[in-house]
């Protein structure tokens, strides 16, 4: 060892035998560094199960299942399926099979089944069921009985003469998100006059003559738990972003802003956006730029609804095509078991800290008390 290292290494002990305040800071610095942090996946769910579409296997799109960090892929599906939806609850899975049929699956595999000639729309939130959509006609579906009841069609909503695909409820059943050209040449809904190619649009069930633009782009989606809503935002030729709004501004779309927005180079043209069942996670797919949906390699990703936009977590890795990705969260235990259950994951790094430090110090006073006692006097 050189005289450097030498002097380094005494300089080392010396401040270890310092006095107590600055030896109390030493150990409390040490144990921030070693200790491991407390949230090391705070931008992943704790426990969650993704299912997907992919034609990674043949060139066909099949349904997918993967943990919510990607591990444990699976297969559930081999004749063809895309847009899979968890149930409220997660005991099914509903997609969209062979010849535009829905059909539902459990997420062990089995129990598949065709419920609904016509294509998946979307599940009721309220756990009644799922809906359907066959020629223009929107159908309630039981996936247990297999019963079917007309909901709705899209001839009912007078300002949409174009074409209309409602993507889903709010939670109180009030109000319908969809996606409509209607926008293409200009048009004046209930909240103004705007122009959009496509447009992600607001539909009041209760008055049917109302129209309301949420903003130009497709896709929107509903939050189980809140009155917010999402949708892909065009914010320009090349750009794809998720947009979120409150749905008490449907008049103003004063709360309108990016959820999601990353740049193209970093897997920022994103589509296909739902909220996960439990309300805090957004499931999405996307690509560095490419827009065709059958082809293009789009990847998943896992958002934590608030957080920085551009936050995300990739689960896919792989060349394909991966797209409509819903993720399905556990309900929490009660809350008496949960504070029983409770982890030390919950408990500030920095209490640890103030608890351990004193702790650390006595014991180490305590050895040198003993030691001193047992030397004899010289």
């Amino acid at each position: 060892m050189s005289w450097r290292g030498i002097d380094e290494a005494d300089s080392a002990r010396k401040l270890v035998r310092g006095p107590l305040p600055l030896r109390a800071c030493l150990l409390t610095a040490l144990l921030l560094v070693a200790a491991p942090p407390s949230s090391a996946l705070a931008d992943l769910p704790a426990q969650g199960w993704v299912v997907w579409a992919s034609n990674r296997q043949d060139g066909r799109h099949e349904i997918y299942q993967a943990r919510e960090d990607g591990t444990d892929v699976r297969q559930l599906t081999f004749k063809g399926g895309t847009l899979p939806e968890w149930s409220p609850d997660g005991r099914w899975i509903a997609y969209t099979g062979p010849n535009y049929t829905t059909r539902v699956i459990h997420k062990d595999g089995v129990g598949d089944k065709a419920v609904c000639q016509g294509m998946f729309a979307f599940w009721l939130l309220d756990g009644r069921g799922l809906v359907c959509l066959h020629r223009g006609s929107y159908s309630l579906v039981d996936p247990d009985q297999v019963t079917s009841t007309p909901l709705f069609q899209r001839s009912d909503f007078t300002q949409v003469s174009k074409a209309l695909n409602v993507h889903g409820l709010t939670r109180d059943g009030r109000y319908a998100v969809a996606t409509t050209d209607q926008y293409r040449q200009g048009h004046t809904g209930t909240n103004g006059t705007f122009t959009a190619t496509w447009a992600a649009v607001i539909l009041d069930l209760q008055h049917l003559d109302r129209l309301y633009f949420l903003g130009s782009g497709c896709e929107p989606t509903v939050s189980p738990v809140s009155d917010l809503l999402y949708h892909v935002a065009e914010v320009s030729s090349t750009t794809r972003d998720i947009y979120s709004m409150d749905l008490a501004d449907l008049k103003t779309r004063r709360s309108y802003r990016p959820e999601i927005a990353s740049s193209n180079t970093n897997w920022g043209y994103e589509y296909f956006p739902r909220v996960s069942t439990d309300g805090q996670w957004l499931a999405y797919g996307a690509s560095s730029g490419c827009h065709d949906h059958e082809l293009c390699d789009y990847e998943i990703f896992i958002h934590r609804l608030g957080a920085s936009a551009d936050s995300h977590r990739r689960i896919t890795w792989h060349t394909s095509n991966d797209r409509w990705p819903h993720l399905y969260v556990p309900a929490p235990p009660p809350a008496s078991c949960a504070a029983a259950a409770g982890s030390g994951d919950d408990v500030p790094t920095w209490l640890l800290v103030l608890f351990v430090a004193p702790l650390a110090w006595i014991a180490r006073r305590g050895w040198r008390s003993r030691l001193l006692r047992r030397t004899p006097a010289s």
